[in-house]
């Protein structure tokens, strides 16, 4: 039993195995593809679903820093309010301060000049003789 084939005949059947062998490997390949691009799926709508969580997020943390900011704001105006109360009270405060010390001192000072020891003023202590 002899097999006579052409060399055209020949070419044919080495085309269609080898497209044979193609199809078979192509296959598996094909299967892996379709998994990987369904994953691949899966992972585009999970992470859509954390941009709109991340969204909301940062929309409070806006709100948030708008309310901090504005809190910022009245506690600066309270502290300036604060600043310039205190040097105004300070003002108002250090003359008559001043006033009142100067004039202890005043009189203090005159007070002892007045009924301070003559002996060591030099008054009439030294007509001892």
């Amino acid at each position: 039993m002899t097999i006579t084939m052409s060399i055209y005949e020949l070419s044919m059947l080495l085309i269609a195995i080898g497209f044979i062998v193609i199809i078979i490997v192509l296959i598996p390949t094909v299967l892996q593809a379709k998994k990987t691009l369904k994953s691949v799926e899966e992972l585009s709508v999970e992470s859509r679903k954390a941009m709109e969580r991340l969204n909301v997020i940062l929309e409070k943390a806006g709100a948030n820093t708008a309310d901090v900011e504005e809190l910022v704001k009245r506690f600066k105006d309270v502290a300036l309010g604060f600043m310039g109360l205190a040097e105004m009270v300070l003002e108002h405060v250090r003359s008559p301060i001043l006033t009142i010390l100067s004039l202890i001192l005043g009189a203090e000072f005159g007070l002892k000049r007045l009924f301070g020891n003559k002996d060591k003023t030099g008054g009439e202590g030294h007509d001892k003789q």
